[in-house]
């Protein structure tokens, strides 16, 4: 039911559902997925917005258990990497394996490309930041992809 709101695009309206699955520890990695997404839209929004109660922790937790489950989704690892970012969260070699994991099972998403790169130079990690850079230049489908 909560992803039969999402993709209605009522987000508000799929939180019990999603909360009620995800605490039953469902194996469906995009009810994790979505929960933390709309729990951290939740606690970024103005004052006025609902607010969540796990914070940043519950928040990564909830994208940690995804993460572990079948299939892969791409959109975990870029959700990951916005909150790193908004957060300014500091990226250790346990981060950097996460994304590094992301890419090998989604290696034509250029997000999860991009920001580990950008971590890997960020860590002085520079010979895998310019393996990861022509990895990139070499798959670039459209102008963009290779600006």
């Amino acid at each position: 039911m909560g992803l039969t709101e999402c993709d209605a695009l009522n987000d508000q309206a799929a939180l019990p559902f999603l909360r009620a699955a995800t605490q039953a520890g469902v194996v469906r990695p995009r009810a994790y997925y979505e929960l933390a997404r709309i729990e951290y839209a939740n606690l970024t929004k103005g004052s006025g917005a609902p607010k969540t109660s796990l914070g940043i922790d519950g928040i990564l937790a909830l994208l940690e258990t995804g993460r572990k489950q079948s299939p892969s989704l791409p959109e975990i690892y870029e959700l990951y990497t916005k909150i790193w970012i908004d957060q300014e969260i500091a990226i250790d070699p346990e981060k950097l394996s996460i994304l590094n994991e992301g890419l090998r099972t989604h290696s034509r998403n250029y997000q999860i490309l991009l920001t580990s790169t950008i971590y890997n130079f960020m860590n002085a990690r520079n010979d895998e930041a310019k393996s990861l850079i022509k990895r990139g230049l070499a798959g670039a489908l459209t102008p963009a992809q290779r600006d």
